[in-house]
């Protein structure tokens, strides 16, 4: 390419301000590579001639792609340890609850149990009367 055929510096910001336009519409943002091409320039080409408007593309870009650092090694911990708290809350809750319905199954049952033995008349083998073996028994 000559030097004549590089576009002038209006006629490259007119084409950027139609790639944004097109942005705008479908949601893809200019790179530098769409507006070298819609220009009939190579790549290389442009960024030589253009390289502030390069730049700024690639800054606009970056933004866009921002992502933000991983969280440290103590952050982690601190998520992970209150996590844990909560998890360990919700399951002392749930121990709560279970052991509150195994008494009041206990306490049902031993009231079921007392009254069949009374509905049935029988006694049970803790509460009947001792009887003494022996030689002064017979």
């Amino acid at each position: 390419m000559t030097r004549s055929e590089i576009p002038g510096r209006d006629k490259v910001l007119a084409a950027l301000a139609q790639l944004r336009e097109q942005a705008a519409a479908t949601g893809r943002q200019p790179a530098v590579l769409t507006l070298a091409r819609s220009l009939g320039l190579a790549n290389t080409t442009f960024r030589r001639n253009f390289p502030d408007i390069a730049a700024e593309l690639n800054a606009e870009a970056a933004q866009r792609r921002h992502i933000p650092p991983p969280p440290s090694g103590y952050q982690q911990l601190q998520e992970t340890s209150t996590r844990l708290r909560g998890e360990n809350r919700q399951l002392r809750d749930q121990l709560d609850v279970a052991a509150a319905v195994i008494q009041r199954i206990a306490m049902e049952n031993d009231r079921l149990r007392q009254e069949v033995e009374a509905a049935a008349k029988v006694t049970g083998i803790g509460s009947a009367p001792s009887r003494q073996r022996g030689p002064a028994a017979s």
